[in-house]
């Protein structure tokens, strides 16, 4: 007989209250307790260290919904850590914006660092690079906000290294290293890291090892 295995939900709260602000919606939904995490507590010396700890504290493929500067924090664990979804309360960056008030973000698009994706399946058929949102997804999601899109722009940047160590230590300090929910404990190994370094090499150009991102740019108002 088959069971069924629900999807682990947590909630992070804002910096002004602590996590029983959101006791009502956990009762709702009728989560255990220590799902209900106080954002303060897993705020470290630095943006690393804090969605470290997160990533500690929620399983892969959990639903975060978050309040306040709890929403920063799930959409930063959501660019390292494969979440299924990510649920901001209070449309957060339209309440603190006043009338006429600009929003302005970045964010990482679909084909980004295809270089190192390309390497790893020349290695195995796991997934080593996380998944990003198309440009017009984000458009879409921006459209259904109450923020009017003033200006959209997409951008590759190119970065290059001497050694393809570089590029990984510069990701783990980014918090964009783990690798997803079915990797197998030996990909780590020498011969598999001599060979993503071969099949990288392919890339190489003068001045260096390229990793390629494709960044978006958007600029929204909020209606006066």
């Amino acid at each position: 007989m088959e069971t069924s295995v629900m999807t682990p939900i947590y909630l992070l709260n804002g910096w002004g209250m602590n996590q029983h602000v959101l006791t009502p919606l956990q009762q709702a939904l009728e989560l255990p307790e220590q799902q209900l995490l106080c954002m303060r507590d897993y705020i470290a010396k630095d943006l690393a260290h804090s969605l470290q700890h997160l990533r500690a504290r929620i399983p892969p493929q959990s639903i975060v919904i978050g309040w306040s500067l709890g929403v920063m924090l799930a959409l930063q664990l959501a660019l390292s850590h494969p979440l299924r979804a990510v649920i901001t309360l209070g449309n957060e960056c339209a309440r603190i914006l006043r009338p006429g008030g600009y929003f302005l973000f970045s964010s990482v698009l679909e084909g980004s660092l295809y270089e190192l994706k390309n390497s790893w399946a020349q290695v195995d058929d796991a997934q080593h690079v996380n998944h990003f949102r198309t440009a017009s997804a984000y458009t879409q999601l921006c459209q259904a906000s109450p923020l009017v899109i003033q200006h959209l722009h997409a951008q590759e940047y190119v970065y290059f290294y001497d050694h393809l160590r570089q590029l990984r230590h510069e990701l783990k300090q980014l918090g964009a290293n783990h690798l997803h929910a079915g990797r197998r404990p030996h990909l780590a190994a020498k011969d598999r890291l001599q060979r993503l370094q071969a099949a990288y090499d392919t890339y190489r150009r003068p001045q260096g090892l390229p990793a390629t991102w494709h960044i978006i740019h958007l600029l929204l108002r909020k209606p006066s």
